[in-house]
């Protein structure tokens, strides 16, 4: 089957008539069944986009999403940035490791954070898959500290910790389906475990939250559970297009040279501007659109990086690399336009939902809703007390107590696909 679960057919069909498999019934007896401590982790790109289904878009609703989730009977609300967090620091540690191993490689090292990009290379470019991290998804890492970190310092068992992930990702929903790819490894003391139990998209949140009645609007805000509640900006991030290279890098910086880059801006890149179609300047400009690249002097060493979305952009940086003999260290794949902010699992496009009045009611492309979401995610990145990655003293705690250092036997084993 050469379908990769991005999930763009269910927004792209008009007539609704292809769908996730909604599992709001298997979430639901979760939380009926008061054997589970039903521990529920929303990723960054979710609070920009839930609201759109109660009221206009471009309202960023994280603490009244995690009232209506602690409204519905979840035992801890957590937040998939500390995840992000924990993926950066393996995945910028293991950029120098690679860096250093594949100097005659002519491919770099590619994200692994997008399951539908990870499944395209299975199907169709296998050759590449020695090259891609082997870090684990931010929900897949979150899933794994949260039944064994996070158990530990609550005192909760956890076989009875049920996670269930909130994602704008249909493809996450077969991301926990794969195949060794969701169990706790018994070489760092835990078997048989999943890291996480259940996905639900956006759309499959909100549509449950409508059929009870909760409607976010009458919410009073609520903030995320303490431990593995608050994650940095740079995982904020990771809701779209290039936050994972931008925050990476950082880190990458900060590893190399003990002090954080001089000026961040150099190495911040944006996947949504507001062009109909942005190509950065390179030598095949023109010939592959959805591509961004850069050099970014990391103190001792330059490094030259690109940002790609979707597969079809993706084969033409292949050629260039195959063909061309054009060399880049690290590459940043998201299968979906525009990264996880027009994720196939996102609230579909109700043209006029934006405006809430009588009268003719303007409508809104479906590139305005992206650019309403790239605002309200970019300013809750820079309202972030704690902006780095290396900088989330909650994930330095982790290391130290529990996981020893970035790739250290432990963090391998629970942090790193096999």
């Amino acid at each position: 089957m050469s379908c990769i679960d991005c999930g763009q057919c269910t927004i792209q069909c008009g007539y609704r008539s292809i769908t996730e498999r909604s599992e709001i019934a298997e979430f639901q007896a979760a939380l009926d069944d008061t054997d589970k401590i039903v521990i529920v982790m929303t990723a960054p790109a979710v609070r920009v986009s839930l609201g759109e289904m109660f009221m206009p878009s471009g309202a960023n609703l994280e603490d009244k999403m995690v009232a209506a989730l602690k409204k519905l009977g979840c035992n801890y609300v957590v937040d998939v940035t500390f995840g992000a967090d924990l993926t950066i620091m393996e995945e910028a540690s293991e950029l120098f490791q690679r860096l250093e191993k594949n100097e005659e490689s002519p491919y770099p090292m590619f994200t692994s954070c997008c399951p539908a990009w990870v499944k395209f290379a299975e199907l169709f470019t296998p050759e590449l898959m020695p090259h891609i991290s082997t870090t684990k998804s931010p929900i897949m890492m979150q899933g794994a500290a949260i039944k064994t970190y996070f158990a530990q310092k609550n005192g909760l068992d956890p076989n009875k910790i049920f996670t269930v992930a909130i994602t704008p990702c249909t493809a996450k929903k077969t991301e926990i389906k794969r195949s060794g790819a969701n169990t706790l490894t018994e070489q760092a003391g835990f078997e048989g475990l999943a890291e996480v139990d259940l996905v639900l998209t956006t759309r499959e949140l909100g549509t449950m939250l409508r059929e009870k009645g909760i409607d976010l609007r009458d919410l009073p805000g609520a903030a995320y559970d303490s431990l593995m509640g608050r994650g940095s900006g740079g995982g904020l991030g990771f809701g779209g297009t290039g936050g994972v290279m931008a925050s990476a890098l950082r880190t990458a910086y900060f590893l190399k040279n003990k002090t954080n880059p001089p000026d961040q801006k150099n190495i911040v890149f944006r996947g949504a501007e507001r062009t109909v179609n942005w190509v950065n300047p390179m030598p095949f400009a023109g010939r592959i659109s959805g591509i961004r690249q850069d050099t970014v002097d990391l103190g001792n060493r330059q490094l030259r990086v690109a940002i790609v979305e979707t597969p079809g952009s993706l084969r033409g940086l292949l050629d260039v690399i195959e063909h061309d003999g054009e060399r880049f260290d690290f590459v940043e794949v998201m299968a979906c336009r525009h990264g996880c902010l027009g994720g196939g699992g996102q609230p579909y496009l109700t043209p006029g939902h934006r405006v809430f009045a009588e009268g003719p009611q303007p409508k809104q492309t479906y590139t305005e809703l992206i650019y309403d979401r790239r605002d309200a995610l970019q300013s809750g990145v820079e309202r972030s007390m704690v902006r780095l990655s290396h900088e989330n003293s909650e994930v330095a705690t982790a290391y130290r107590e529990f996981f020893g250092d970035p790739l250290g036997e432990k963090a391998k084993a629970l942090l790193h696909c096999r």
